[in-house]
């Protein structure tokens, strides 16, 4: 061992100058490359078998033999044998990170207000802004409101002005018919030589004349000045003293037309100079045409305010004086569509009782007609007419072609004699049957929605009617049941159930007067049989019953 060293320190020192430069060149290159840190690579652990100890290092020993074995150290070899490491990049210096200062509490809770402080300027000036938004928001709202508004306005101001306008010119035409009336009829009628005898109630159309005039002057000046502070209702108040005047020239209409009709077919003269007066009138076709415009003015100014009245805003000062206006002229309106209602009814009556036989006396001057109408009898399934007269009810049959009245009286009684009762659940099944032949709406028995039955008991048994539908049995039931109220009221009998009346049977010889419930003979009475007998006495469900007297004719 000691000859190797020695020949290879010999070696270099023999190599002189030559070889020299280069081992310092490769020392210093060595001492750079030590100097520099390289990157640590993390060490990976022996991977331990299980139940194996882990491995020994191998032991070194200082005696010559080992050395042989011993890897020779970089330094101690030449130069070409040893190879150059690669040079790793440099990293950059970290720098050490200071620790983070811990602010003492006083301090903290200082900067807290504050900035608590500086939060505060921040909402207010949301809220601000939310404010001026809002604001924004409602300045064009209002904006948008007044531009409606002023729009609305014009358009009520113009529809105002339109209904006005047409006020005007029907008060004109019917002022000029008013005239025409007076001037080319009634006072060519009435003057010599001829002077008829038109009738009186005719007269009052001077008066209602005078009166209208005075409503188209002022309607006339609220018109040509029109603007939106224009108002009508105080000038259609100046016709509201003279109302009543209205209603009392339609009360008498209907007489006053019936005697001018009586004239002109009874006196040859007066209709020859009727027909000249009409002859020289154009566009009018007959006399009744315009007298009966009164009649027919009132409700046309009803209208006519109803509908000025809705285009009319609520603080316009017009709407109150409208609203006065139309309630006195609704007032009157109501009461000549009432009569005249009950004049049409009644000659309806009249015309019905011409077509009736075997009855007399069915027109009177107390008598009118609250309903009329043909109903199916369940009974016969026949059609019957059935009248309901405020007094009375008549039930008539249809005949045929051949015979000279279209119906034959079959029953007349008193109305205070007539209950109207419902059918129940098995009456109703009954009446379907008899209706249809076979039971339609289910085997429960009960009470069918649809049903168009009722039934009117009378003294001596009662009607099952059927209407053609559910809505005409309501109305049937409606009016009768309220003309039987009102009868019932004029008579003072305050008990429904119990009533006194009078009753004659369908042979025409027996007769009841006395008391009743529900058709049937009940309390006291007194009856006149066929034969000529009476009973005056009490009775319980249609038969004697008690105590009474029976009167019998000698002959028995």
């Amino acid at each position: 061992g000691r000859g190797v060293g020695e020949g290879i320190g010999v070696g270099r020192r023999g190599s002189g100058n030559e070889g020299g430069q280069e081992q310092e060149q490769q020392l210093q290159q060595e001492q750079q490359e030590q100097e520099q840190p390289v990157p640590q690579r993390p060490q990976q652990q022996p991977t331990r078998m299980p139940n194996h100890p882990p491995p020994t290092p191998p032991a070194f020993s200082s005696s010559t033999s080992s050395s042989s074995s011993t890897p020779p150290s970089p330094r101690s070899l030449p130069p070409s044998s040893v190879p150059p490491l690669p040079t790793p990049p440099t990293p950059p210096p970290k720098q050490p990170q200071k620790p983070q200062e811990q602010q003492p509490l006083d301090q903290l809770q200082l900067e807290q207000p504050q900035k608590q402080e500086q939060s505060q300027p921040d909402q207010h000036q949301k809220q601000t802004l939310q404010e001026q938004e809002q604001q924004e928001q409602q300045q064009q709202v209002n904006q948008a409101n007044q531009d409606v508004t002023l729009e609305s306005q014009e358009k009520a101001q113009k529809m105002r002005f339109r209904i006005a306008s047409e006020l005007l010119s029907t008060e004109k035409t019917y002022v000029s018919n008013l005239k025409l009336t007076i001037s080319s009829f009634i006072t060519p009628l009435r003057a010599p030589p001829h002077s008829f005898p038109v009738p009186a109630h005719f007269s009052m159309l001077e008066v209602l004349l005078g009166v209208n005039e005075v409503l188209v002057k002022e309607l006339e000046g609220r018109v040509s000045g029109w603007s939106w502070e224009t108002t009508i209702g105080d000038a259609m108040g100046l016709l509201a003293p003279y109302l009543k005047m209205y209603s009392a020239y339609a009360n008498k209409y209907e007489v006053a037309m019936q005697e001018y009709n009586n004239l002109l077919s009874s006196n040859s003269k007066f209709a020859k100079a009727h027909n000249n007066c009409l002859k020289k009138v154009k566009n009018v076709h007959s006399f009744e045409a315009l007298v009966i415009q009164p009649i027919q003015r009132i409700p046309r100014y009803t209208l006519l305010l109803r509908d000025l009245k809705k285009n009319t805003p609520e603080s316009h000062p017009d709407f109150m004086e409208l609203q006065g206006a139309l309630d006195k002229i609704e007032e009157v309106a109501t009461t000549i569509n009432e009569r005249v209602r009950q004049e049409e009814k009644a000659r309806s009556l009249n015309s019905i009782s011409h077509q009736i036989g075997g009855l007399t006396g069915l027109v009177a001057p107390h008598r009118r007609l609250v309903r009329e109408g043909e109903l199916v009898n369940v009974e016969t399934k026949k059609k019957q007419l059935v009248l309901i007269l405020n007094d009375a009810v008549l039930v008539a049959n249809k005949q045929g072609f051949l015979s000279k009245k279209k119906f034959e009286a079959e029953l007349m009684w008193d109305l205070e004699l007539a209950w109207l009762e419902n059918l129940d659940s098995a009456e109703v099944f009954t009446a379907h049957k008899k209706m249809e032949g076979t039971f339609t709406f289910g085997e429960s028995k009960e009470l069918n929605p649809d049903d168009t039955f009722f039934r009117i008991v009378h003294p001596e048994g009662n009607y099952v009617f059927s209407a053609s539908e559910r809505e005409e049995r309501e109305a049937w039931w409606g009016d009768v049941g309220m003309a039987i109220l009102q009868r019932l009221i004029k008579l003072k009998q305050d008990n429904t159930t119990l009533r006194t009346g009078r009753h004659t049977y369908k042979n025409k010889v027996e007769r009841y007067e006395g008391e009743f419930v529900g058709g049937r003979r009940e309390g006291a009475g007194k009856f006149l049989y066929c034969n000529g007998a009476n009973y005056t006495g009490e009775w319980s469900v249609d038969k004697e019953s008690g105590r009474g007297v029976v009167t019998f004719t000698e002959r028995q």
